[in-house]
């Protein structure tokens, strides 16, 4: 195998394929990447769960494939000096990367013993932007469970139906649901994508209007976008009923700026040890102010914000972390907070509509 091709393409395709590199598993073959040159180069990484290949062109003198430790790959190539390199594979496996005035000489794997990716049928087909399935799972990711014993929840649900697209993940303590409109009319879908995935996705996705197409089976799901494919298990069995979850009323509404509410969360977290979670926030309304106040054995928080209020007084107490993470997904400059006493679910909602809704339990005195 020979092939030249641009510095900054190869670089890419390793980063966004190595993330599907296996990295503790029995058959040492994962933790390398597939390197196939035909009409081009296709890169592959693959843990048996979650594969990812990349597209890039070049110009293949030889054709052939070959497998690079991963790791050994992406160091290589953040080093090389030249705006093109030169990979050639001999007969015994060894591998010559030339770049600039720089030359590498390491050992390849035969790439016959490298497992093949799962075929996804182009059936149940959905596109969307980029840009609004990476706010989607962004805005919903940090409420997946990572608890095994839970294994419906280690992954969120993405549900579509009429012009309507659902994305929810539940943790057991938060509830996090992130509504999209599309403009055509949509198929009946619903299945739990794994959280890694989601993860990995979310960091090559492009903020951007370009387009991306999800095809599922009943076991996979295969994620299309530019040059590169996702394919990825579903997680089997049946989600929560998320619809239940949520409270149809509240005792207590408040309006009140998402920034400041978020700033001052954080400022109370700085009397948190690291090492020390327990310590609640305490959230309490003196007439049309909110009341922040931490204590822990470092010291006291104390600070007041603005708010719009309806209906009784609350005093409620919260885990600081779990509101952190509903505030940050956040765009909208001012947010409605639902209240329902110091042990009922509190919903964090848009001022107008129902584009997200964060559920949050408070924490028992």
């Amino acid at each position: 195998m020979k092939l030249i091709c641009q510095t900054s393409e190869l670089k890419d395709a390793i980063m966004n394929t190595q993330r599907a590199v296996a990295v503790r598993s029995t058959m040492q073959i994962l933790d390398g990447l597939l390197i196939e040159a035909n009409q081009d180069i296709l890169l592959t990484g693959y843990d048996m769960e979650m594969g990812i290949t990349c597209r890039i062109p070049a110009e293949i003198i030889e054709p052939g494939k070959i497998v690079i430790t991963a790791k050994m790959l992406s160091d290589i190539a953040r080093k090389l000096p030249g705006e093109t390199v030169s990979i050639e594979v001999d007969d015994q496996l060894k591998v010559k990367i030339v770049s600039g005035k720089s030359e590498f000489q390491i050992k390849g794997r035969e790439a016959d013993t490298f497992p093949v990716l799962p075929e996804v049928a182009k059936e149940n087909e959905l596109t969307m932007s980029q840009a609004t399935l990476k706010n989607m799972i962004r805005q919903t990711i940090f409420a997946v469970s990572t608890d095994e014993q839970r294994h419906n929840l280690n992954g969120a649900l993405l549900k579509c139906a009429g012009n309507l697209i659902e994305m929810v993940a539940i943790d057991g303590f938060r509830l996090a649901l992130r509504r999209e409109e599309s403009p055509v009319e949509l198929p009946n879908l619903e299945f739990i994508i794994h959280g890694k995935a989601l993860r990995e996705l979310m960091n090559i996705l492009l903020d951007d209007k370009a387009a991306i197409t999800l095809y599922t089976t009943m076991n996979h799901i295969k994620f299309h976008f530019g040059n590169v494919t996702m394919v990825s298990r579903l997680i089997q069995g049946e989600f929560m009923n998320y619809d239940s979850l949520l409270p149809s009323s509240s005792q207590t509404q408040i309006v009140i700026n998402t920034l400041k509410l978020q700033r001052a969360i954080e400022r109370s977290m700085l009397l948190i040890e690291s090492d020390n979670l327990r310590y609640p926030v305490n959230f309490k309304n003196e007439d049309n102010v909110l009341v922040v106040h931490e204590t822990t054995n470092v010291g006291i928080l104390h600070e007041e914000i603005e708010i719009d209020i309806s209906g009784d007084n609350f005093d409620i107490d919260f885990n600081p972390s779990y509101f952190i993470d509903a505030l940050r997904a956040v765009d909208d400059e001012m947010i409605s907070i639902n209240f329902n006493g110091q042990v009922g679910p509190c919903v964090v909602n848009p001022i107008e509509g129902d584009k997200f809704a964060y559920l949050i339990m408070p924490l028992r005195r």
